[in-house]
């Protein structure tokens, strides 16, 4: 079984969840912790032109946005 959902206090970054059934049928199969998040900045005015918060871009091998 497969679970996603994205969970969301009002006001606050959203967060994705998921949970995926393990494919290795053992007594006890190994434990995966997935963590990761975005460096972001506010949403304000005087962003450079083609940048925003909720814009990627990659300049000089380096990810914006």
């Amino acid at each position: 079984m497969k679970t996603a959902e994205i969970l969301q206090i009002p006001g606050k970054t959203p967060t994705l969840y998921f949970e995926v059934e393990p494919t290795l049928k053992t007594e006890s199969p190994p434990t995966l912790f997935f963590y990761g998040h975005f460096d972001k900045q506010p949403p304000f005015e005087g962003w450079r032109e083609g940048f925003g918060p909720t814009t990627p871009v990659i300049e000089d091998g380096k990810l914006y946005g």
